[in-house]
């Protein structure tokens, strides 16, 4: 098969597998990918496996991991360094932006297509010899693919988004965890999660399992109550992240800053109780921030960075207990001997150990600072219009749009901005207008190529009718409204193109052109 006729298969097959829709059935159910995952022998039993729930931040999140990971064991040890002919970090988000290969990425590149080829083909020949009852939807047969690839090129460690929910999520079909990691929770797919916070937080919190270790974001109290719960009765250590302030670490002097400053705090809200800081490891890790400069802006991705930040240090304290190495010396490597890590300790003692001759800490900030994820604040250069500063992000609920409106005050504080905006029926949005007009200097609202787009020219109607002075244009295509708003805007004005990252995807396709 052809790259072309696997994307036409995919997109004849329903998109998930709902069950029958009443008040005593789940909308969803696991049973036909894991009957699945026994014809082929379940892949997953043998990941590294991190699982990543939440409403907002999860792509970035991934990034921010991935990328620490990577860099961390390609730069710290030449004895593992010798020893990897194979990925280090595989990652499978959703959805696509152009691409559906864009959803499997190792070390950060996208997967090669042959391989993507390979892997297709085969699921879909077997998915053809099942009863028709018993075929995975398109994002079951997705989700399964990534564990195929990741098994087939030995990644080191496998990096799974949910892509809604998370109890029944597809990816949720695997055992427990390494590590589960848990982004800001906020109001968004309700009609499926639920009504309330507390409802969508246990549907997120479904992915934990016995045996795992939580990683959470800062959370709404009402969403953090359901989390600790939610560890407290699988009996699972819980830690909760701190913001990383990444202005404040790229303009840190270079070599005093100790490890908290550098790795964003971290308390147990679990089993240790106690609020602590990384810099409780008795000042081991001083680091050099000479250069460190943060590729991936936005005020928000601060909570992802420090939430990735903290994921990382346990990851890697999880395979130092599977046997691996990642000591910098051969002293170390004996204490690491002599001195097996032991999951219940608290974290401080956790970057202790990694932090002892090895720097670890350093090489995970280098590795967070290195981070790219496109469409998430991102500040795009285009043929189109060389001197405008143009924004990509695709906030597409309430939270997501304050989060943006947050950074574009902090990074551009004195700036009017265009807004291109493009958003899905079901979403809030008076809310999402209302948080962006105290910056807007004029809207212009495209359709989104999705079932569920709300019509360009009724979401224009409706910016009118809440801000009757702010000029609003209506586009009939994106490709129309991107030119529209290139032709208006002043060279110093901001242009930012936000919501449905359905369209925002293809609007940086075109702009890349």
């Amino acid at each position: 098969m052809t790259l072309h006729e696997i994307t036409t298969y995919y997109q004849n097959l329903p998109h998930f597998a709902p069950q029958q829709v009443n008040s005593t059935e789940d909308m969803f159910s696991l049973k036909n990918l894991e009957d699945f995952l026994d014809v082929i022998h379940h892949p997953e039993k043998d990941l590294f496996l991190i699982h990543v729930a939440g409403t907002n931040g999860k792509g970035s999140t991934v990034a921010f991991l991935q990328s620490a990971l990577t860099y961390s064991l390609l730069h710290n040890t030449t004895e593992f360094d010798a020893k990897i002919d194979h990925p280090i970090v595989g990652t499978f988000t959703s959805p696509f932006l152009v691409s559906p290969l864009e959803m499997y990425r190792m070390d950060g590149a996208i997967v090669e297509e042959a391989v993507y080829i390979s892997v297709m083909e085969r699921l879909i020949n077997i998915r053809e010899s099942l009863p028709e009852e018993k075929r995975p939807s398109e994002y079951e047969m997705y989700t399964a693919a990534a564990l195929c690839i990741f098994k087939e090129l030995g990644c080191e460690f496998s990096i799974l988004e949910v892509c809604m929910g998370g109890r029944l999520d597809a990816t949720n079909v695997i055992p427990a965890p390494k590590v589960s990691v848990l982004t800001p929770i906020q109001y968004d797919h309700m009609e499926i999660l639920g009504n309330t916070l507390t409802e969508i937080a246990r549907e997120k919190c479904g992915i934990l399992k016995p045996g795992t270790v939580c990683i959470t974001a800062p959370q709404d109290p009402e969403a953090m109550d359901v989390i600790i719960d939610c560890c407290k009765e699988l009996d699972i250590p819980l830690v909760e992240s701190v913001p990383l302030d990444i202005k404040g670490l790229e303009a840190e002097f270079c070599g005093d800053a100790p490890v908290h400053e550098m790795a964003g705090g971290v308390r147990d809200a679990g089993r240790v109780g106690d609020a602590i800081g990384v810099g409780d490891a008795g000042g081991a890790g001083v680091v050099d921030k000479t250069g460190l400069h943060f590729k991936m802006r936005g005020k928000y991705q601060e909570v992802n960075a420090g939430t990735a930040a903290s994921a990382a240090l346990m990851c890697l304290r999880r395979l130092l207990g599977a046997g691996h190495t990642i000591w910098a010396s051969k002293e170390s490597e004996d204490k690491a001997q002599t001195n097996p890590v032991i999951l219940d300790a608290t974290l401080h003692t956790i970057i202790g150990e990694l932090a002892i001759h090895g720097t670890v800490t350093e090489l995970l900030m280098q590795g967070l600072a290195q981070a790219t994820w496109p469409c998430r604040f991102e500040v795009i250069e285009t043929a189109m219009a060389p001197n405008s500063t143009i924004i990509l992000d695709g906030a597409h609920n309430r939270q997501g749009v304050e989060a943006l409106v947050n950074s574009l005050q902090s990074e551009f504080p004195e700036c009017r901005v265009h807004f291109v905006m493009g958003i899905l029926r079901d979403k809030a949005i008076d809310q999402m207008i209302e948080a962006t007009l105290p910056l807007a200097k004029s809207y212009t609202t495209v359709p989104v190529p999705n079932p569920r787009s709300m019509d360009a020219g009724a979401l224009a109607g409706r910016i009118k009718d809440m801000a009757p002075r702010v000029p609003v244009t209506a586009a009939t295509s994106i490709e129309e409204g991107i030119q529209h708003v290139l032709l208006t805007a002043d060279s110093s004005d901001i242009i930012c193109i936000m919501g449905s990252l359905y369209y925002v995807g293809y609007a940086r396709a075109l702009l890349q052109k």
